[in-house]
C-alpha cells in the first residue's frame, strides 16, 4: 500500500512539474512576442517620424499581442445575467486604484457603440497607448496581487515575473505618438492574426525563392532610400546641434546670473550681520520694555481681580436683596390680584343684583302706569257718577216723590263710590312704597360705583409699582452687562500679553535660524550666543 501511494505522489509531482514547464513556455513565448512587437514598433516609428494611427501594421500586431497577454489564463467569470466578464471586469475592480486610472476607465465607459466586454478591454488598451500610460497601468495591475489571484489562474503572465518585465518594456512606448478616433470605431470586431514573418531575420522563407530576382532590381532603390535617410539624420543632427548650442548659451547666462546672485548674497550676508547687531540691541531694549510691561500688567491684573471680586460680592448681595424684594413684591402682587378678583366677583354680583333691581323697577313702573291708567279711568267714572248723582239729586229735588227702588239704587251707587275711593287710596300707598324702593336702589348703585373707583385706584398704584420694579431690573441687567464687557476686555488684554510673549519667542527663533545659517567659524557667532543667552 505504501509503495502504491509513493508512486501516486511521484506521478502527481511529475504531472505538476510538466504543467509548470508548459506554463513557463507559454509565458516566455508571450514575453518574446511582446519584446519583438515593441522593438519593431519603436524602430518603425523612429524611421517614419510621424504620428501613428490604427492603419499601422506594427501597431496592430502590438495590440494583438497585448490582448493575448491580458487574456492569458484569465478565469471564466459570469455576472448575474449569465454574461461573461473578461479583462474589462478586472480593470473595473481597479478603478479606484489611482486618479489617472479612474479617469481612463470613466472615459472608456463613456465611449458609445461598444456592446461587449472584450470591446471595452480593447478600447482600454488603445486609450492607454494614446495617453502614453500603458506601462504605468500594467505596473499598477501587476502590483495588485490580490485582484490578480481573484481574476487569473496560477501561472498567468501578469501574476509572475514576466508581468513585471512586460510593464517595464511597455514604458518605452511613451516615446511614440499615437492617435485613434475612439467614437465610431468597431471595437467589438474580432482582432487579426499575428504575422510572425515580420519578426524573422530574413523574412518569410516560403517567399524567399520568389524574391531573389527582384532583390537585384531593388538595390538601387534601397540605396536611394538609405541616402535620403542619412540626409534626414544629418538635418536632425544639425538641428540637435543648434539646440545644444542654444542650451549652452542659456547655461552660460544662468551661470552669470548665479555669480551675480552669489555676489548679491555676500552683500546681503554683510547687511544681515549689521542687522543682527542692531537686532540684538533692539532685543535688549525690547526685553526691558517687555519686563516692565509684564510687571505693570501683573499689577493691573491683580487690581482688576480684586475690583472684580469686590464687584461680584456687591452684585451678589444686591442680587440677593433684589430677589427678596422681588419675591415680596410678587407675593404682594399675587395677594392684590386675588383681592382684585374678589372685588371683581363682588362687583359682578352687585351688577347682577342691580340689573335685577332695574328689571323689578321697570316692572313696578309698568304696574304703576297701569294703576294710574286704571285710577284715571276710575276718576272719570267717579266724575260721571258725580255728575249722574248731581243729576239724580236735581231730579230728586224736582221729584221728591220718587220710588223706593230709586233710593236703593242710589245707596248701592254710593257704596260703589266708597269702594272705589278706598281702592284708589291703597293704590296711592303702593305707588309711594315703589318710589321709596327706587330711591334705595339708586343709593346702593352710587355706593358700588364709589367702591369701583377705589379698586381702579389700587390697580393703577400696583401697575406703577410694577413699572418701577421693571425699570430697576433693567438697570441691574445693564450693570451686569457692563461687568461682562469688562471681563471680555480683561481676557483680550491677557491674549495681547500672550501674543507679545509669542513675538519675543519668534524673534529668538529667527536669531537662532540666522546663527544656524552662518558658518561655524564665524566671528559673530560667539557674540550672538552670549547676547541671546
Amino acid at each position: 500500500m505504501s509503495g502504491t501511494g509513493a508512486t501516486d505522489r511521484e506521478s502527481v509531482s511529475l504531472q505538476h512539474s510538466e504543467e509548470d514547464a508548459y506554463k513557463a513556455v507559454e509565458r516566455n513565448n508571450l514575453l518574446n512576442m511582446a519584446k519583438l512587437a515593441i522593438k519593431g514598433l519603436i524602430e518603425s516609428a523612429m524611421k517614419d517620424g510621424k504620428v501613428l494611427d490604427d492603419s499601422h501594421t506594427k501597431l496592430q500586431q502590438l495590440c494583438i499581442v497585448l490582448e493575448y497577454i491580458v487574456d492569458h489564463r484569465l478565469k471564466v467569470k459570469k455576472n448575474l445575467l449569465g454574461g461573461k466578464r473578461g479583462f474589462w471586469g478586472f480593470v473595473e475592480t481597479l478603478e479606484k486604484a489611482s486618479g489617472d486610472f479612474q479617469e481612463t476607465v470613466v472615459a472608456v465607459k463613456g465611449i458609445p457603440g461598444i456592446k461587449t466586454v472584450t470591446g471595452r478591454g480593447r478600447a482600454f488598451l488603445k486609450y492607454s497607448l494614446m495617453q502614453k500610460r500603458i506601462g504605468d497601468y500594467f505596473k499598477l495591475m501587476v502590483e495588485n496581487q490580490a485582484a490578480l489571484r481573484d481574476w487569473y489562474q496560477p501561472g498567468a503572465l501578469l501574476c509572475c515575473e514576466e508581468g513585471v518585465i512586460t510593464a517595464g518594456l511597455l514604458v518605452g512606448l511613451n516615446t511614440i505618438d499615437y492617435t485613434v478616433v475612439m467614437r465610431g470605431e468597431d471595437f467589438d470586431k474580432p482582432v487579426g492574426v499575428l504575422d510572425f514573418s515580420q519578426y524573422f531575420k530574413d523574412g518569410n522563407y516560403l517567399e524567399k525563392p520568389l524574391l531573389e530576382g527582384v532583390e537585384k532590381k531593388s538595390d538601387d532603390e534601397d540605396q536611394a532610400v538609405e541616402l535620403s535617410r542619412l540626409l534626414d539624420q544629418k538635418a536632425y543632427l544639425e538641428e540637435l546641434n543648434k539646440k545644444l548650442e542654444s542650451n549652452v548659451e542659456k547655461l552660460q547666462s544662468k551661470l552669470q546670473t548665479k555669480e551675480n546672485e552669489n555676489s548679491s548674497l555676500s552683500e546681503t550676508v554683510s547687511n544681515l550681520e549689521k542687522m543682527l547687531t542692531s537686532v540684538t540691541t533692539e532685543k535688549e531694549k525690547f526685553k526691558l520694555i517687555v519686563e516692565g510691561s509684564q510687571y505693570e500688567l501683573k499689577q493691573q491684573i491683580e487690581n482688576i481681580r480684586d475690583d472684580r471680586t469686590a464687584q461680584i460680592d456687591s452684585l451678589q448681595t444686591s442680587r440677593d436683596g433684589l430677589n427678596d424684594l422681588y419675591s415680596a413684591s410678587r407675593k404682594q402682587l399675587n395677594s392684590e390680584i386675588e383681592l382684585r378678583q374678589q372685588i371683581e366677583q363682588e362687583l359682578m354680583a352687585q351688577k347682577s343684583i342691580r340689573h335685577e333691581k332695574e328689571v323689578a323697577l321697570k316692572l313696578i313702573e309698568k304696574n304703576v302706569h297701569e294703576k294710574q291708567d286704571q285710577l284715571i279711568s276710575l276718576r272719570k267714572q267717579l266724575d260721571e257718577i258725580k255728575s249722574a248723582n248731581v243729576k239724580l239729586q236735581d231730579e230728586l229735588k224736582k221729584t221728591k216723590h220718587s220710588d223706593e227702588g230709586k233710593t236703593v239704587k242710589i245707596q248701592g251707587l254710593e257704596k260703589r263710590v266708597s269702594q272705589l275711593s278706598s281702592a284708589n287710596k291703597s293704590l296711592d300707598e303702593k305707588l309711594q312704597q315703589a318710589h321709596v324702593k327706587a330711591q334705595q336702589m339708586d343709593k346702593t348703585a352710587r355706593e358700588m360705583g364709589e367702591k369701583l373707583q377705589v379698586i381702579t385706584l389700587a390697580k393703577s398704584n400696583v401697575e406703577a409699582d410694577l413699572t418701577i420694579e421693571k425699570q430697576w431690573r433693567t438697570s441691574l441687567q445693564g450693570e451686569l452687562q457692563q461687568e461682562k464687557d469688562r471681563n471680555v476686555e480683561l481676557v483680550a488684554h491677557s491674549k495681547q500679553l500672550s501674543s507679545l510673549k509669542k513675538v519675543s519667542m519668534c524673534v529668538k527663533c529667527q536669531q537662532w535660524k540666522t546663527l544656524a545659517n552662518l558658518p561655524k567659524t564665524h566671528p559673530l557667532q560667539s557674540f550672538i550666543f552670549e547676547t541671546i543667552r
